[in-house]
């Protein structure tokens, strides 16, 4: 009788669930953050999934849209922007848009950076349209799914942050307390601001300098200085141990989707809970961990963007020319660079630029 009962609950909870969906949609995340495909004044268009962001932003490289007043804003990086106010009349998700806005308040501006034009990204899309739903992102599966209800028993949840409609959390990083942004458009990892009060060996830190990172409105010019430690990251009622943490200056702490994209994500604004349900273990790293330098994109070509300070052979700014004697060309190959370097066990040679002389690099 007590086996029965479990199946019938376990039956009634996936038909309330299921019932509570409007629609699921597929991502893309060749970007390192989530893509979907959706309408915008009848036509159909590549935007940014972005839990991070306030509000939603038109790429008015793409969509041409009457302006009705500016504001200028900065970015968590200090990066200012003019924004455009504006107007959508129509904008739908799902093949059968069961999701439909209509005479939505919206924000434009011209994305030129290279990570915009070379996926086509028309815009981001923001809390202040995301948040009319309860939102569930499958990381397993790459979809995105929109509820009236939480799909799930909200004792299963967390507090959703403190204040404004971005959902954050609690988090725990070396026995400290830390609320941190989830955000899906990032394409980081964990970042904290040097703000943030966290408490670390410093001895233990690798000291890292270089450009400040790249955002919507672009990157603050200058060169910053960061440090990167690992520390035992908990969360969700799992503990993860050693894992990288960048902290640097900036406005903003936050979980990156490179970090979030290991977890089942729940968000319900209306509610003000969230939920994380991790589905895979991991260990992040990357080129400048691995290697101590790591290349981007500034100024139209592939450049040094960030070093650890050890390293005295290779300078911020320095234009990368080839890897491994292989040229770099198109800039849209930007993450395949990354991914092909970062595959490799020892450390890539570099023919580099700098000023009027051409010198190789070799660990």
């Amino acid at each position: 009788m007590k086996f029965h009962s479990l199946v019938f609950l376990s039956s009634l909870l996936f038909s309330l669930s299921a019932k509570s969906q409007i629609v699921s949609i597929p991502y893309q995340d060749n970007m390192k953050v989530p893509v979907i495909t959706l309408g915008i004044n009848g036509g159909t268009y590549r935007f940014i999934f972005d839990m991070g962001a306030e509000v939603s932003i038109i790429n008015s490289k793409y969509i041409t849209l009457p302006q009705t007043g500016k504001i200028k804003v900065d970015d968590a990086n200090n990066a200012s922007k003019t924004l455009y106010k504006s107007k959508v009349e129509s904008l739908v998700l799902g093949a059968n848009k069961e999701i439909a806005f209509s005479n939505v308040n919206v924000y434009s501006t011209e994305m030129n950076e290279q990570v915009f034009t070379c996926n086509e990204i028309a815009g981001i899309l923001g809390m202040d349209l995301l948040g009319s739903y309860v939102i569930e992102l499958d990381p397993a599966n790459k979809i995105i799914s929109f509820y009236k209800d939480s799909p799930i028993d909200k004792k299963e949840m967390l507090p959703f942050g403190k204040k404004g409609n971005r959902p954050s959390v609690d988090v725990m990083i070396n026995n400290q307390v830390i609320n941190l942004l989830l955000d899906s458009g990032s394409a980081g990892f964990i970042k904290l601001s040097d703000k943030a009060g966290l408490k670390f060996d410093s001895d233990a830190a690798q000291k890292m300098t270089g450009y400040s990172g790249l955002g919507l409105y672009g990157r603050k010019e200058g060169v910053i200085s960061s440090e990167v430690i690992k520390a035992d990251v908990s969360v969700g009622g799992t503990t993860d141990h050693n894992q990288v943490i960048l902290i640097e200056p900036t406005n903003s702490s936050k979980l990156g989707f490179e970090y979030m994209k290991h977890f089942k994500v729940i968000v319900s604004v209306k509610d003000r809970m969230l939920a994380l349900k991790k589905i895979e273990d991991f260990q992040y790293t990357d080129m400048l961990l691995k290697f101590g330098f790591l290349i981007g994109i500034d100024k139209g070509g592939y450049v040094i963007t960030k070093k650890n300070v050890s390293r005295m052979d290779v300078e911020i700014g320095d234009k990368v020319i080839s890897v491994n004697e292989q040229a770099l060309g198109d800039l849209c190959d930007i993450n395949k660079v990354k991914e092909l370097i970062e595959k490799t066990e020892v450390a890539p040679g570099l023919l580099i630029e700098r000023g009027r002389q051409r010198l190789r690099i070799s660990q």
